[in-house]
């Protein structure tokens, strides 16, 4: 069995530091236009209490369920078996009590120069392998992991 982790592996930092880390850049593309249209607003004299009680929680809202969103389908870590895979999202790895991975069998590899797509079950990743640390042996497992379920 071996262990392959992303750039996006939260290592030992526990959910709540992991969720603020990754709010920040959905929270500022979200807030920035609210904060642009008050200031606007504001310069011209109308009143902006009413625009920011609701523009606030609404792009507080949209930047949340986009970062659960995106801890859920980030890939953070590969195990790979003698004939099946097991995939952990960044949100998953981030649990203080591990659950077991679930295997899955690999049903399609497709790998071009850096990039890489796999079906796993019901669901394909697409992975950039300059986000995966030692992709080539990364992409030589999964090759070996492919021809053992073929034969």
């Amino acid at each position: 069995m071996q262990v392959f982790t992303s750039t996006y592996h939260p290592g030992s930092a526990p959910r709540p530091l992991v969720f603020g880390r990754w709010l920040v850049r959905p929270l500022a593309m979200t807030l920035l236009p609210v904060m642009i249209v008050a200031l606007v607003t504001a310069l011209q004299g109308y009143p902006v209490l009413g625009f920011l009680y609701y523009g606030f929680p609404l792009g507080m809202g949209i930047a949340w369920v986009w970062t659960w969103y995106v801890l859920h389908t980030t890939l953070a870590t590969i195990i790979v078996g003698e004939e099946t895979i097991a995939v952990r999202s960044v949100w998953q790895q981030a649990e203080r009590e591990t659950t077991s991975p679930n295997w899955e069998l690999l049903f399609d590899l497709r790998h071009e120069k850096a990039h890489l797509t796999m079906s796993l079950g019901l669901q394909s990743y697409d992975l950039s392998l300059n986000q995966w640390h030692d992709a080539d042996t990364l992409v030589k497992a999964l090759i070996r992991v492919r021809q053992a379920t073929r034969g």
